[in-house]
């Protein structure tokens, strides 16, 4: 999906290959920029750069934020840095789903955005997409959402 929407941008997507392994070269500690936002009631955290402790970092974070009760929890990753590609599996695990990019959204660098929905079900049939892109991203974000199989 992430290669279709740079297609219909007129853009090529900065995903470079993690490589054999994935977690040869990210340093100890992962660095993170989190806020909420009381008004929408949702949160973001940023992955400012991977760690090999990313996955328990977001997870923490993560749980922080459901405690508060926030609706949505978005999660920020760097496309142009070789282990988003490899950790975003481990992301999605924890019940993170495509949300969509955008292009130098993080540090001026292109930002794939995951959301988490803490508690909420989407009623897919009342969305109404204007464009035929608009309505491929939504198939896709449906068929990625964990709470649309339940």
């Amino acid at each position: 999906m992430i290669r279709e929407i740079y297609g219909w941008l007129g853009m090529n997507p900065p995903m470079p290959d993690p490589g054999p392994d994935p977690s040869c070269g990210m340093p100890g500690e992962t660095a993170l920029d989190a806020s909420a936002q009381n008004v929408l009631n949702v949160a973001e955290i940023r992955v400012l750069a991977h760690g090999r402790d990313a996955a328990r970092a977001v997870r923490e974070k993560l749980r922080y934020y459901c405690l508060e009760r926030r609706d949505v929890i978005y999660l920020w990753l760097d496309l142009e840095d070789p282990a988003t590609r490899s950790m975003t599996g481990a992301f999605e695990q924890m019940g993170f789903f495509f949300s969509g990019i955008l292009p130098r959204g993080i540090r001026g660098r292109d930002a794939l955005i995951l959301q988490y929905l803490n508690n909420l079900a989407v009623d897919y049939t009342l969305l109404a997409p204007f464009s035929e892109e608009a309505r491929k991203i939504l198939a896709y974000i449906r068929q990625h959402d964990p709470g649309a199989h339940q």
